[in-house]
């Protein structure tokens, strides 16, 4: 729903191996790799590469929460937009005009990642840090404050500066995904590992529980996911509910979805038979792109989210487009064509679609006519060109160009677009790096 992923490069793309991440080193001998009769298992699994994601302009993983934005900067986090829980990381809950460096954090970065309300980065290292958004302890510090619902009190346990979260201590990380509630992170050997809520089994520790015993089940150190049969490439997160892409190239899934009636899963499988190369989840529908750049999408489509003329309880080609990425929050859906053009459909409240419609941004007869600023067919965006990342928050969307400029565009009244203005806009605009 929330993040452009961060395009972890894998060994088999780069032909590059090393011993450090499972794989045959081979400059070594057969002496020095010692008798082969009875090989390591672990050492059999499929291992994701120890890569940088693919920088522009020496920016990468652009990232977008409800209402908040974070990239990596040579190798230091910025986020700007909305911070009331926290989750800018500059240990205050200060909204932010423009892009504020986590100092806290350093610059051994390698990605970034956001739930609505926090946020998430995974040193060169492997290692995790997280802060924003705690009630259902999805920062990962072995606290939560559900106690308090969203009384005052609750604030006390937001976490302001990053904070290493709790559990991971033996694996090495390569990709975060988040809900506003739940966090999920894989590791290099494909095992993946959650914290925070599991009342509709986000945590993907499956039916040990019954539903009165779920709604109070918070987690504020990290578990393994107990239902994935294989390891996973990539992991995704909607609104509540998480999606593992296997190496078997299987769509995995559990927690909160629509199939087509909204209930909680263990898990299910969402497998197509197309092989998924860019796949983007909200909260009622998500959809994929192919290595033919063919866009499917399933689920809800009361806003014309999917692109498709009617609602889609199975995997659907949506004719007519083509995209290479994909994002999607709410719903509002973007993408980034073959010629790295973006566009969006979807609602388009607050700008999202551009300067298509006769209002720009919200009024109160617009929230009154919602239907009247949606569209099936995708717009593009003006004014963008050379897009390599996107990511698309409730009311506002962001592009990583080739430049290494980013450009964001929609309600900006948070400051989500990063100018400094504190204004919306339905043009993008350059974020004041």
């Amino acid at each position: 729903m929330r993040f452009a992923l961060g395009f972890v490069l894998f060994a088999a793309m780069t032909g590059s191996c090393s011993e450090k991440n499972g794989l045959l080193d081979q400059s070594k001998t057969i002496e020095d790799l010692g008798s082969m009769a009875e090989p390591d298992p672990s050492s059999m699994l499929p291992t994701r590469m120890e890569g940088q994601p693919l920088s522009y302009g020496g920016k990468s993983s652009l990232t977008a929460g409800e209402h908040h934005n974070c990239v990596v900067a040579d190798g230091a986090v910025y986020c700007w937009g909305y911070g009331l829980a926290g989750q800018l990381g500059q240990g205050d809950m200060q909204n932010g005009a423009k892009p504020l460096m986590i100092e806290a954090l350093g610059q051994d970065n390698q990605s970034v990642f956001t739930g609505d309300l926090h946020s998430c980065a995974i040193k060169q290292s492997g290692a995790v840090y997280c802060w924003g958004y705690n009630q259902t302890g999805a920062v990962g510090n072995g606290r939560s404050g559900r106690e308090f619902t969203f009384s005052g009190q609750a604030k006390l346990y937001n976490v302001t500066t990053p904070t290493r979260v709790l559990g991971l201590d033996a694996v090495k990380i390569v990709q975060i995904a988040a809900t506003k509630i739940t966090s999920c992170a894989l590791a290099d050997q494909g095992d993946v590992y959650c914290w925070g809520t599991g009342a509709n089994y986000e945590l993907g520790d499956g039916e040990k529980d019954d539903a009165a015993t779920r709604v109070a089940h918070h987690i504020g150190v990290a578990q393994k996911v107990s239902v994935l049969e294989e390891p996973a490439k990539e992991i995704h997160a909607g609104d509540r509910a998480f999606c593992a892409v296997t190496f078997s190239d299987k769509i995995k899934c559990w927690g909160t979805l629509s199939l087509p009636t909204e209930r909680a899963y263990p898990w299910v499988d969402l497998s197509a038979a197309q092989v998924p190369m860019s796949l983007a989840m909200a909260d009622q529908h998500s959809c994929f792109v192919t290595a033919s750049q063919q866009l499917y999408c399933r689920g809800d489509n009361w806003y014309q989210q999917t692109g498709l003329a009617t609602v889609a309880n199975v995997w659907t080609p949506v004719s007519g487009e083509s995209f290479i990425k994909i994002a999607t929050a709410r719903k509002t859906t973007c993408g980034i064509t073959p010629n790295r053009r973006v566009r969006c459909w979807g609602v388009c409240l607050h700008g999202l679609c551009g300067p298509h419609f006769t209002a720009k941004l919200i009024s109160p007869t617009q929230a009154q006519n919602v239907f009247a600023y949606t569209t099936q067919r995708s717009i593009e965006i003006e004014g963008l060109t050379g897009a390599m990342e996107i990511a698309v928050g409730a009311r506002h969307a962001c592009a990583l160009l080739e430049s290494g400029q980013i450009k964001c565009w929609g309600n900006g009244f948070l400051g989500e677009l990063g100018d400094g203005e504190g204004q919306s806009s339905a043009e993008p605009v350059d974020v004041a790096f």
